[in-house]
């Protein structure tokens, strides 16, 4: 593993940027919010991912790379990169910070390799939280995301998402 991270140290970046460091949930802007260090309700396979730092030393950190929840009048949509901590504890976590439990669109990686235990699981969540429309990309295989486009076709219109996709959520 070789470190993949940002070479600016963190005094470097807030001289060039408005930095604001959290794990808690901050909204941006007035119906979009950073989703914050994510609640872990639900058991998740990824604990702890090893990360390199720029000296070379491994660090254990637990990710959430940086969900972001957007609240419509009709629902709220869910980004939520790569789902180290479960796409179900983001979209949870989503539910509590804007209050709201209409699920529109669920966007992004759902670090799901494999068509196993958990991914059925996640599948199951999906059908029970009434989520209208999936957008899954990067972080989660081709065989499961043709599993949740067989799993959820009465529940949920799922789509493959990759770079440089247009989709409109209306």
């Amino acid at each position: 593993m070789a470190y993949a991270g940002i070479n600016e140290n963190r005094e470097e970046l807030k001289n060039k940027f408005e930095l604001i460091e959290t794990k808690d949930p901050y909204k941006i802007y007035n119906n979009i919010w950073f989703l914050g260090q994510i609640d872990r309700k639900f058991e998740v396979p990824v604990k702890n991912l090893p990360t390199v730092l720029k000296n070379e030393e491994i660090d254990y950190l637990k990710d959430d790379c940086g969900g972001i929840v957007v609240k419509l009048d009709k629902g709220i949509i869910v980004f939520s990169s790569c789902s180290h901590s479960g796409v179900n504890n983001i979209v949870e976590q989503a539910k509590k910070v804007t209050g709201e439990d209409r699920v529109v669109a669920v966007v992004g990686g759902f670090h799901l390799k494999t068509i196993d235990p958990y991914t059925e699981e996640i599948v199951q969540y999906f059908k029970d939280n009434n989520i209208e429309r999936a957008y899954i990309g990067h972080c989660t295989s081709d065989e499961v995301i043709e599993y949740f486009i067989k799993q959820l076709d009465a529940y949920t219109k799922v789509n493959k998402l990759f770079a440089g996709a247009k989709f409109k959520i209306d």
